[in-house]
This record gives structure tokens, C-alpha cells and sequence, in this order.
């Protein structure tokens, strides 16, 4: 854990999560064949995207309480290490990429439960709280879009 980060801090670590994601997806469509694979990276390219964005804009024009507020400590980026373990070959299934997103979004999910047992108050605990939500939703989403793909 890093010491004395403030609100905007974590909010911009995820930000740029989202958008090293929506990149990875990118790289992995240019190398992956499938056609069901490739729509799937790309839906999930444009889901951190449009999520980055969010998060950018936020930092913008979010509570000046929940940006500007101190954590003794912040959560280390998991996400690295799970990056690095994926060998991004042509042949990859849209089980294997549904696995590797499901991974990633565990990743950020932890990263803001932990953000929300630092909390200091419910306000930022709940910011934080709905963003772990975000993040379950997106992986509910991507299993039916991936199931949904498994039968085109």
C-alpha cells in the first residue's frame, strides 16, 4: 500500500486502469481471429472507454469532500500482474477472453473494496461503494453478452 493519497488520487489511478484496459482490448483484437472474439474485445474496449471517461470526468467536477479528503493508505494496482499473465495468442476462445475479463474486473473490484475500508466517512465510502457496483454489473453484463455471443 502507498501512504497519503487523496480522493482525486484514486479516482485517477482507476481512471487510468479503465483506459490501460480499453487499450489491452484493443491490442488483443488486433491479434485474435475470431469474429465472435473480436466483437467482444471490442464491446469491452468501448465499456472501459466510456468508463475512463466517466471517471475523468468526475475528477473534473466531483464532491470537492470525497476528492480532496486524505487515505493513510492506498491500494496497490493488482491489475499488473494479472496483465502480464495472459499470453495473448490468435487462437484465444471466448471463454478464455471471458475469463481474462472477469479477472480484470475482480482486480478493480477489490481495488475499491479496499478503498472503501479505508473509507473515513459514508460519503466516500459510498462513492467508492458504487463503483465496486458499477463494476459487478459490468461483469453480470459480460457473461450475458458473451453467452449471448456463444449462439450467433
Amino acid at each position: 500500500m502507498t501512504a497519503f493519497l487523496q480522493g482525486h488520487d484514486l479516482l485517477e489511478r482507476a481512471q487510468e486502469t479503465h483506459r490501460r484496459l480499453s487499450e489491452f482490448y484493443d491490442r488483443t483484437s488486433d491479434v485474435v481471429t475470431g469474429a465472435r472474439e473480436k466483437m467482444l474485445l471490442e464491446y469491452l474496449s468501448r465499456h472501459e472507454a466510456r468508463f475512463a471517461k466517466s471517471l475523468k470526468e468526475y475528477c473534473r467536477t466531483g464532491s470537492p469532500r470525497i476528492l480532496r479528503t486524505w487515505f493513510q493508505f492506498a491500494p496497490e494496482d493488482a491489475l499488473q500482474g494479472v496483465l502480464a499473465a495472459v499470453t495473448i495468442v490468435p487462437e484465444l476462445t471466448l471463454d478464455e477472453l471471458v475469463q481474462i475479463a472477469v479477472s480484470l474486473d475482480d482486480c478493480l473490484a477489490d481495488y475499491y473494496d479496499q478503498v472503501v475500508e479505508s473509507a473515513m466517512s459514508e460519503e466516500i465510502a459510498e462513492a467508492f461503494r458504487e463503483l465496486r457496483a458499477e463494476e459487478r454489473q459490468e461483469k453480470a453484463e459480460l457473461l450475458k453478452n458473451a453467452d449471448d455471443l456463444k449462439h450467433i
